[in-house]
Protein backbone atom coordinates (compact mmCIF):
# COMPACT_ATOMS: atom_id res chain seq x y z
CA UNK A 1 0.00 0.00 0.00
CA UNK A 2 1.12 3.78 -0.21
CA UNK A 3 1.76 3.68 3.32
CA UNK A 4 4.20 0.54 3.15
CA UNK A 5 5.95 1.90 0.14
CA UNK A 6 6.65 5.17 1.53
CA UNK A 7 8.12 3.65 4.36
CA UNK A 8 10.50 1.55 1.98
CA UNK A 9 11.85 4.76 0.54
CA UNK A 10 13.52 6.14 3.88
CA UNK A 11 16.89 5.54 5.00
CA UNK A 12 17.02 1.95 6.57
CA UNK A 13 18.04 2.72 10.32
CA UNK A 14 14.58 5.53 10.66
CA UNK A 15 12.57 2.60 8.77
CA UNK A 16 11.27 0.80 11.51
CA UNK A 17 11.02 3.82 13.91
CA UNK A 18 8.24 5.44 11.30
CA UNK A 19 6.89 2.32 10.75
CA UNK A 20 5.53 1.50 14.46
CA UNK A 21 4.81 5.48 14.72
CA UNK A 22 2.99 5.51 11.49
CA UNK A 23 0.90 1.88 12.88
CA UNK A 24 0.29 3.96 16.59
CA UNK A 25 -0.87 7.00 15.14
CA UNK A 26 -3.28 5.09 12.56
CA UNK A 27 -4.46 3.18 15.84
CA UNK A 28 -5.07 5.97 18.14
CA UNK A 29 -7.51 7.16 15.34
CA UNK A 30 -9.19 3.83 15.38
CA UNK A 31 -9.60 3.67 18.83
CA UNK A 32 -10.87 7.01 19.07
CA UNK A 33 -13.53 6.09 16.68
CA UNK A 34 -14.32 2.65 17.59
CA UNK A 35 -15.13 3.66 21.28
CA UNK A 36 -16.25 6.86 20.15
CA UNK A 37 -14.24 8.20 23.28
CA UNK A 38 -15.96 11.34 25.06
CA UNK A 39 -13.93 14.29 25.59
CA UNK A 40 -16.48 16.29 28.04
CA UNK A 41 -14.62 15.18 31.17
CA UNK A 42 -11.08 16.37 29.76
CA UNK A 43 -12.68 19.49 28.46
CA UNK A 44 -14.67 22.33 28.88
CA UNK A 45 -17.18 21.08 25.93
CA UNK A 46 -20.67 23.22 24.98
CA UNK A 47 -24.02 22.03 26.95
CA UNK A 48 -26.18 19.45 24.80
CA UNK A 49 -29.00 21.47 23.90
CA UNK A 50 -32.18 20.15 25.56
CA UNK A 51 -35.58 20.32 23.28
CA UNK A 52 -36.79 17.60 21.50
CA UNK A 53 -35.01 18.71 18.13
CA UNK A 54 -31.91 17.42 19.79
CA UNK A 55 -33.31 14.29 21.35
CA UNK A 56 -31.02 12.26 19.27
CA UNK A 57 -27.67 14.39 19.91
CA UNK A 58 -26.36 12.77 22.87
CA UNK A 59 -24.88 9.64 21.65
CA UNK A 60 -22.22 11.96 19.73
CA UNK A 61 -22.05 15.14 21.42
CA UNK A 62 -18.48 15.61 22.67
CA UNK A 63 -17.45 11.81 20.50
CA UNK A 64 -15.05 10.93 17.78
CA UNK A 65 -17.20 9.67 15.39
CA UNK A 66 -15.42 10.23 12.01
CA UNK A 67 -12.09 11.06 11.52
CA UNK A 68 -11.44 11.72 7.76
CA UNK A 69 -8.58 9.40 5.66
CA UNK A 70 -5.26 11.46 5.77
CA UNK A 71 -2.18 8.30 4.65
CA UNK A 72 1.48 8.99 3.45
CA UNK A 73 1.75 10.20 -0.18
CA UNK A 74 4.13 7.73 -1.94
CA UNK A 75 4.99 11.30 -4.34
CA UNK A 76 5.62 13.40 -1.20
CA UNK A 77 3.77 16.00 1.37
CA UNK A 78 6.52 19.29 1.48
CA UNK A 79 7.20 21.02 -1.25
CA UNK A 80 10.86 20.55 -1.83
CA UNK A 81 11.25 22.48 -4.54
CA UNK A 82 11.58 25.62 -2.84
CA UNK A 83 14.58 27.10 -1.56
CA UNK A 84 14.51 25.32 2.03
CA UNK A 85 18.32 26.32 2.27
CA UNK A 86 17.51 29.93 1.69
CA UNK A 87 14.81 30.10 4.41
CA UNK A 88 17.47 27.72 7.34
CA UNK A 89 19.67 30.60 6.31
CA UNK A 90 17.33 33.05 7.07
CA UNK A 91 16.15 31.59 10.30
CA UNK A 92 19.67 31.06 11.68
CA UNK A 93 20.79 34.05 11.12
CA UNK A 94 18.72 35.77 14.03
CA UNK A 95 19.10 35.11 17.55
CA UNK A 96 16.12 34.02 17.64
CA UNK A 97 14.80 32.99 13.93
CA UNK A 98 11.57 34.16 12.38
CA UNK A 99 10.25 32.90 8.55
CA UNK A 100 7.89 31.65 6.29
CA UNK A 101 7.68 30.23 2.68
CA UNK A 102 4.78 30.36 0.50
CA UNK A 103 3.50 26.79 -1.12
CA UNK A 104 4.72 25.07 1.65
CA UNK A 105 2.73 21.71 1.09
CA UNK A 106 2.19 20.06 -2.15
CA UNK A 107 -1.54 19.99 -3.84
CA UNK A 108 -2.70 16.43 -2.86
CA UNK A 109 -1.21 17.09 0.80
CA UNK A 110 -2.98 20.12 0.85
CA UNK A 111 -6.00 19.00 0.38
CA UNK A 112 -6.12 15.78 2.14
CA UNK A 113 -4.96 18.01 5.28
CA UNK A 114 -7.83 20.48 5.20
CA UNK A 115 -10.29 17.96 4.22
CA UNK A 116 -9.21 15.97 7.36
CA UNK A 117 -9.52 19.02 9.34
CA UNK A 118 -13.16 20.16 8.29
CA UNK A 119 -14.16 16.33 8.45
CA UNK A 120 -13.17 14.92 11.14
CA UNK A 121 -15.22 15.69 14.30
CA UNK A 122 -12.32 15.79 16.25
CA UNK A 123 -13.41 19.76 17.74
CA UNK A 124 -13.91 19.63 21.65
CA UNK A 125 -12.01 21.60 22.91
CA UNK A 126 -14.28 24.88 23.48
CA UNK A 127 -12.25 27.94 24.30
CA UNK A 128 -13.51 31.66 23.86
CA UNK A 129 -14.83 31.97 20.10
CA UNK A 130 -13.17 29.33 19.04
CA UNK A 131 -12.37 25.08 18.77
CA UNK A 132 -8.82 23.21 19.87
CA UNK A 133 -7.97 19.41 18.91
CA UNK A 134 -4.79 17.88 19.93
CA UNK A 135 -2.92 15.05 18.85
CA UNK A 136 -3.51 12.60 21.39
CA UNK A 137 -7.44 13.42 21.13
CA UNK A 138 -7.72 12.57 17.19
CA UNK A 139 -5.81 15.51 15.28
CA UNK A 140 -2.95 12.96 14.17
CA UNK A 141 -2.76 11.21 11.24
CA UNK A 142 0.41 9.22 8.78
CA UNK A 143 0.36 12.37 6.76
CA UNK A 144 1.26 14.28 9.69
CA UNK A 145 4.17 12.37 10.48
CA UNK A 146 5.26 12.33 7.26
CA UNK A 147 5.01 16.46 6.82
CA UNK A 148 6.97 16.33 10.53
CA UNK A 149 9.67 13.98 8.82
CA UNK A 150 10.36 15.64 5.49
CA UNK A 151 10.35 19.03 7.40
CA UNK A 152 13.24 17.55 9.54
CA UNK A 153 14.87 16.46 6.51
CA UNK A 154 14.67 19.56 4.49
CA UNK A 155 15.69 21.81 7.33
CA UNK A 156 18.16 19.54 9.49
CA UNK A 157 20.24 22.82 11.22
CA UNK A 158 16.89 23.54 12.29
CA UNK A 159 15.28 20.66 13.56
CA UNK A 160 18.16 17.92 13.06
CA UNK A 161 17.64 17.63 16.65
CA UNK A 162 14.12 18.05 17.98
CA UNK A 163 11.58 15.32 17.38
CA UNK A 164 7.90 16.43 16.56
CA UNK A 165 6.42 16.71 20.47
CA UNK A 166 3.06 17.91 19.79
CA UNK A 167 0.29 18.76 16.88
CA UNK A 168 -3.01 20.60 17.31
CA UNK A 169 -4.89 23.00 15.12
CA UNK A 170 -7.64 25.78 16.31
CA UNK A 171 -10.18 26.29 14.19
CA UNK A 172 -12.35 29.80 14.24
CA UNK A 173 -16.18 29.97 14.03
CA UNK A 174 -15.99 33.41 14.93
CA UNK A 175 -13.96 36.56 13.49
CA UNK A 176 -11.06 38.34 15.57
CA UNK A 177 -11.40 35.21 18.34
CA UNK A 178 -8.05 34.77 17.65
CA UNK A 179 -5.26 33.30 20.52
CA UNK A 180 -3.54 35.94 22.77
CA UNK A 181 -0.40 36.97 23.45
CA UNK A 182 1.85 33.81 24.89
CA UNK A 183 4.82 31.39 24.03
CA UNK A 184 5.03 28.13 23.89
CA UNK A 185 6.76 25.16 25.55
CA UNK A 186 8.94 23.73 22.63
CA UNK A 187 12.08 24.56 20.70
CA UNK A 188 10.75 25.22 17.53
CA UNK A 189 7.12 26.36 15.99
CA UNK A 190 5.80 25.26 12.44
CA UNK A 191 2.47 27.31 11.70
CA UNK A 192 0.57 26.40 8.36
CA UNK A 193 -2.46 27.73 6.92
CA UNK A 194 -4.82 25.73 4.39
CA UNK A 195 -7.95 27.30 4.10
CA UNK A 196 -8.88 28.71 0.55
CA UNK A 197 -7.62 33.28 0.41
CA UNK A 198 -10.67 33.81 -1.41
CA UNK A 199 -12.10 33.06 2.31
CA UNK A 200 -10.26 35.75 3.66
CA UNK A 201 -11.67 39.22 3.24
CA UNK A 202 -9.73 41.36 4.64
CA UNK A 203 -6.17 40.23 2.18
CA UNK A 204 -3.13 41.05 3.97
CA UNK A 205 -4.57 40.25 7.64
CA UNK A 206 -5.24 37.41 9.59
CA UNK A 207 -2.04 36.04 10.04
CA UNK A 208 0.26 35.77 12.40
CA UNK A 209 2.07 38.28 14.91
CA UNK A 210 5.54 37.58 16.53
CA UNK A 211 7.22 39.50 19.05
CA UNK A 212 10.81 39.87 19.35
CA UNK A 213 10.29 38.99 23.02
CA UNK A 214 10.98 35.67 24.77
CA UNK A 215 9.63 34.30 27.34
CA UNK A 216 11.45 34.50 30.98
CA UNK A 217 13.69 31.20 31.50
CA UNK A 218 13.05 30.99 34.94
CA UNK A 219 9.12 30.89 34.34
CA UNK A 220 6.95 28.18 34.28
CA UNK A 221 4.75 27.63 31.26
CA UNK A 222 1.54 28.91 33.57
CA UNK A 223 3.34 32.01 34.40
CA UNK A 224 4.78 33.04 31.28
CA UNK A 225 1.29 32.82 29.69
CA UNK A 226 -1.14 33.69 32.48
CA UNK A 227 -0.06 36.93 32.21
CA UNK A 228 -2.51 40.11 31.91
CA UNK A 229 -2.36 41.76 28.49
CA UNK A 230 -1.01 44.97 30.43
CA UNK A 231 2.39 42.95 31.31
CA UNK A 232 3.44 42.22 28.19
CA UNK A 233 2.85 45.36 26.72
CA UNK A 234 4.68 47.30 29.86
CA UNK A 235 8.15 45.04 28.57
CA UNK A 236 7.72 45.36 25.24
CA UNK A 237 7.74 48.88 25.32
CA UNK A 238 10.59 49.11 27.87
CA UNK A 239 12.54 47.17 25.70
CA UNK A 240 11.62 48.80 22.42
CA UNK A 241 10.65 45.38 21.06
CA UNK A 242 9.60 44.93 17.61
CA UNK A 243 6.79 43.00 15.89
CA UNK A 244 6.93 40.61 12.91
CA UNK A 245 3.17 40.69 11.09
CA UNK A 246 2.73 37.77 8.72
CA UNK A 247 -0.60 37.92 6.96
CA UNK A 248 -2.63 34.87 6.19
CA UNK A 249 -1.85 32.74 3.02
CA UNK A 250 -3.40 29.86 1.94
CA UNK A 251 -0.38 26.79 1.68
CA UNK A 252 1.91 29.31 4.01
CA UNK A 253 4.15 28.23 6.69
CA UNK A 254 5.39 29.82 9.57
CA UNK A 255 8.56 28.93 11.55
CA UNK A 256 9.70 30.27 14.68
CA UNK A 257 11.27 29.93 17.74
CA UNK A 258 8.83 28.61 20.51
CA UNK A 259 10.44 31.13 23.25
CA UNK A 260 9.04 34.19 20.98
CA UNK A 261 5.71 35.54 22.28
CA UNK A 262 3.35 35.86 19.49
CA UNK A 263 -0.55 35.87 18.92
CA UNK A 264 -2.99 35.97 16.03
CA UNK A 265 -3.75 38.99 13.93
CA UNK A 266 -7.13 40.49 14.07
CA UNK A 267 -9.09 38.46 10.95
CA UNK A 268 -12.46 38.58 8.89
CA UNK A 269 -13.21 35.55 6.99
CA UNK A 270 -16.44 34.64 5.63
CA UNK A 271 -19.03 33.16 7.77
CA UNK A 272 -19.28 29.63 6.15
CA UNK A 273 -18.29 26.78 7.45
CA UNK A 274 -15.59 25.58 5.03
CA UNK A 275 -14.18 29.27 5.20
CA UNK A 276 -13.66 28.70 9.39
CA UNK A 277 -9.93 30.31 9.94
CA UNK A 278 -7.97 27.11 10.72
CA UNK A 279 -4.20 26.78 11.79
CA UNK A 280 -2.23 23.89 12.34
CA UNK A 281 0.90 24.22 14.42
CA UNK A 282 3.95 21.42 14.80
CA UNK A 283 6.25 21.92 17.80
CA UNK A 284 9.90 20.41 17.85
CA UNK A 285 11.66 19.70 20.18
CA UNK A 286 11.51 21.10 24.27
CA UNK A 287 12.33 24.33 25.55
CA UNK A 288 14.77 23.65 27.66
CA UNK A 289 16.87 22.11 25.20
CA UNK A 290 17.14 24.62 22.91
CA UNK A 291 19.95 26.66 24.20
CA UNK A 292 21.32 28.33 21.05
CA UNK A 293 18.55 29.27 18.51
Amino acid sequence: DEMGRAIHELAVPEREALKLAYQRWQELGEHLVATQERTTEQFSTLPLPTGPGHANLGAAHSRVVYIAPCPVLEEGAVNAGRDWGQLQTQYLSMHRGITFMDDFLKPAAAEALLAFAQESTIWHDVKNGYLGSYQQDGFSSPLFLQVAHELRELLPDILKDHELTQAWGYKYPKNNAGIKIHADAAAVNVNFWLVPDACNLQPGTGGLVVYGLEADSSMSFAEFNLQPRKFYVEKMTMRGVEKTVIPYRANRVVIFHSNLYHETASFNFKEEYKCYRINFTFLFGRRASDSNR
